[in-house]
């Protein structure tokens, strides 16, 4: 069963008020915003939660890879082991050995059923979240993204407020830009510099040191914004 707001109805931006806005409307949409902003936190929260349990299962069917695979590679070693002996007892005309026949069988039946246990695990992860992805679609079909709520609040809050969010919002966008270049560059580098051979490297390691300081730098003053946006915020929506 999908989890749903009160209304089962997907949040619905109401128009951002213009220059002629009386205070009482202001104050109205203001209100509404609230609630919306309120909806809006309680799907992102269930959001990240059927994030999180999809995260699970699926590292339940990672690990079971990874020990089907380091239990059949076991397994193939012996066979090819016990395939080697047989050979070699048939090129010096010995007869075969029973009990390295039965072990093989046993081997290979047990391969069997590591490939079906493992198969029966993926396909139970599947089933599992299926349902979690689904509520999850629902979900982000009813979320309203942030900056819109945020400009739409901004634009009903008094001159003064209205000016710093707006401002703190221009900032905290231009950094975050800034913040992607910065990645963008320091990636790029650290390609460059797995191939590269003296005296390149070393210059090239350099660099990626500044650009490393630059997005310590850059990273701390867009916290400092977010934290102060968030702040605005939350003096908007006491009023």
């Amino acid at each position: 069963m999908f989890w749903t707001t009160p209304t089962d109805e997907k949040i619905v931006i109401p128009p951002s008020c213009n220059h002629t806005s009386t205070d009482a409307e202001r104050a109205a949409e203001r209100k509404r915003l609230k609630r919306l902003i309120a909806a809006n936190g309680l799907l992102r929260r269930r959001k990240a939660d059927l994030t999180t349990a999809i995260d699970g299962f699926e590292r339940e069917s990672e690990a079971a890879v990874a020990r089907h695979k380091t239990e059949t590679t076991t397994i193939r070693d012996r066979l090819a082991e016990i395939e080697e002996a047989v050979v070699d007892a048939m090129a010096d005309g010995r007869p075969a050995n029973a009990k390295l026949e039965a072990e093989r069988e046993k081997l290979l039946a047990k391969l069997g059923d590591l490939t079906s246990t493992l198969e029966r695990t993926v396909e139970d992860v599947k089933s599992r979240t299926k349902p979690l992805r689904e509520e999850r679609a629902a979900v982000q079909a009813k979320m309203a993204t942030p900056e819109v709520l945020d400009n739409q609040l901004i634009a009903t809050a008094p001159p003064e407020l209205q000016q710093k969010g707006t401002a703190l919002n221009r900032v905290g966008t231009t950094l975050d830009t800034y913040c992607k270049s910065i990645d963008s560059k320091r990636k790029e580098l650290k390609e460059s510099i797995a191939s590269a051979v003296e005296p390149g490297r070393t210059l090239l390691a350099w660099r990626l040191g500044n650009w490393d300081q630059e997005a310590d730098l850059v990273g701390k003053m867009l916290v400092d914004v977010r934290l102060a946006a968030a702040e605005n915020r939350r003096e908007m929506l006491t009023l």
